[in-house]
């Protein structure tokens, strides 16, 4: 895996096309559909099984099943993390930037992180 760099030098949240885009300190711009980011949640009831929600599996991970969830709110956590308040009213995910950054979606970052 080559060095990470997920300093995030500017976040862009575009509601009527339900995509957000973080342009990171190298210049590169990774996108995200709203559909995508609820998907992975990263919170313990979405992504361990904790508190009665159920183990995610991650090649079972399916954006489709939350293409009508909005993003209502976006929050900076400290420096290093975003957090979502979503329209079906979960809003405990804590999207780390590396997090994001090794989730991102195009074919360069495909090869460098997975």
């Amino acid at each position: 895996m080559s060095e990470l760099n997920s300093t995030a030098e500017d976040v862009t949240v575009n509601r009527p096309e339900s995509i957000m885009t973080v342009t990171w300190s190298d210049r590169h711009q990774s996108s995200y559909s709203f559909a995508l980011l609820r998907s992975i949640c990263p919170c313990a009831y979405c992504d361990t099984g904790k508190h009665g929600g159920p183990a995610r599996d991650e090649a079972a991970i399916r954006p489709a099943d939350f293409k009508d969830i909005q993003v209502q709110r976006v929050e900076e956590v400290g420096h290093y993390a975003l957090r979502f308040v979503w329209s079906d009213g979960h809003d405990s995910g804590i999207y780390s930037y590396e997090y994001l950054r090794t989730r991102c979606g195009c074919d360069q970052c495909k090869k460098r992180f997975l």
